[in-house]
């Protein structure tokens, strides 16, 4: 079978159609596979289709890869979010036409049935996420990852970062129906093929006029940054070698003994003080990392919208 790759708005939904179905098993589960197929004209394509142009805002994590339905044109974002829903909308509804034919004698079984949309729900405020999401799994097929000079690259951590701007080749294969006694899901299978990634790239600035901030008023004194334990650590060590120059050479042993006393104990107090900042800045940092994991944890988990069907 040749292929023809579609950009996504391309697709006529109409010359969508379903191949015979065949049992497999898929994570110990058993499993009805529809391949789908493209019709256009003569010919019979396999559904290839390339995303556009889209800003990440999740680095990938944990075999995960969020691509927002948010490009940088409105009408071309709008675009995306219709063909995708409407995409959605036909394999539900051809289901509910043909799903009796492809599950034969168990669909007398189904008490209702559980579709995972493509387009998902994400549990987060931000405007990027206003539109769903496609969730995309690599691992399983192991897609190849391009830079814009065409280079391959291995790392997906270490390529696909916030910020950076992908484009993907997906197929959508077909239809997978899981059979289980307790819930039952449809679900689009789709493969990624190919990923190509640009790096967000920084505006290069000349200040050719001048540019300072004259209105911007000098600091007070007591709005000066404190001093950290260590610079009054150092302070307190050059004061204490000069007290000890300037004294008096018939001092006596005692004193000198107290007052090295004195200042040791000073010392001992002010790294004390700077080992308790320490410990407090390692918490607050712990805090913060354990925050920002539950928050990707929260992203991923609430991420599928998913549909009910009642069996007619």
């Amino acid at each position: 079978m040749s292929y023809k790759i579609f950009r996504i708005e391309e697709l006529n939904l109409s010359n969508l159609f379903y191949q015979s179905p065949r049992k497999i098993i898929v994570d110990n589960k058993e499993t009805i596979f529809i391949p789908l197929i493209y019709k256009e004209k003569e010919n019979i394509y396999p559904v290839l289709f390339q995303l556009p142009s889209i800003k990440i805002n999740d680095s990938y994590k944990n075999d995960t890869l969020l691509i927002p339905i948010n490009t940088n044109n409105h009408n071309r974002t709008m675009a995306l979010k219709t063909i995708l829903n409407d995409l959605d909308e036909k394999l539900i509804n051809d289901f509910k036409v043909h799903g009796k034919k492809w599950c034969k004698e168990v669909i007398n079984n189904l008490k209702n049935i559980e579709y995972k949309a493509l387009v998902n729900e994400i549990d987060d405020d931000e405007l990027i996420y206003s539109n769903g999401v496609l969730n995309l799994q690599l691992q399983k097929y192991s897609p190849k990852v391009y830079n814009e000079k065409r280079e391959l690259c291995d790392d997906y951590e270490e390529v696909l970062h916030k910020g950076c701007i992908v484009q993907c080749i997906l197929e959508l294969k077909g239809l997978m129906i899981q059979l289980n006694d307790d819930n039952n899901e449809i679900f689009p299978c789709i493969k990624t093929h190919q990923i190509r990634y640009i790096e967000e790239k920084l505006l290069d600035v000349n200040l050719d006029n001048y540019s300072f901030l004259d209105s911007e008023v000098e600091l007070k004194v007591s709005e000066m940054p404190k001093k950290s334990a260590l610079q009054k650590l150092e302070e307190a060590v050059d004061t204490s070698s000069e007290s000890q120059e300037e004294s008096e050479d018939d001092e006596s042993e005692e004193d000198q003994s107290e007052e090295e006393e004195y200042d040791e104990d000073n010392m001992d107090k002010l790294l004390e003080d700077d080992s308790d900042t320490s410990d407090s800045d390692d918490d607050l940092l712990k805090k913060i990392a354990k925050e920002e994991s539950s928050e990707s944890e929260k992203k991923v988990k609430k991420s599928n919208k998913k549909f009910y069907m009642k069996k007619n």
